[in-house]
């Protein structure tokens, strides 16, 4: 049975409409505090993948599905940028 990925919740207050999905990523991850960043960090290093619901003013949910290549969870330290970057490419 595979399990199904860690399902995180972020919410923001501007309209989505019209915009890319890069552009809505970024704006999530941009009103994001220390403790939600690093909950999404902490599912991608323990399962290598998450989903990341981003849910705007009016209701409006665009889905992110975010996964790390096995075996590739940065080593640098640089973890943050890695996981934020390999996310809003998808």
């Amino acid at each position: 049975m595979i399990a199904e990925p860690v399902q995180i919740v972020w919410k923001v207050t501007e309209p989505t409409q019209g915009l890319s999905r890069d552009q809505v990523w970024r704006m999530a991850v941009r009103t994001r505090g220390n403790l939600e960043l690093t909950r999404f960090l902490d599912a991608m290093e323990l399962d290598g993948a998450c989903d990341v619901v981003v849910t705007d003013a009016q209701g409006r949910e665009t889905l992110f599905h975010c996964g790390l290549p096995s075996g590739h969870l940065a080593e640098t330290g640089d973890t943050a940028s890695g996981a934020l970057s390999a996310s809003a490419a998808q």
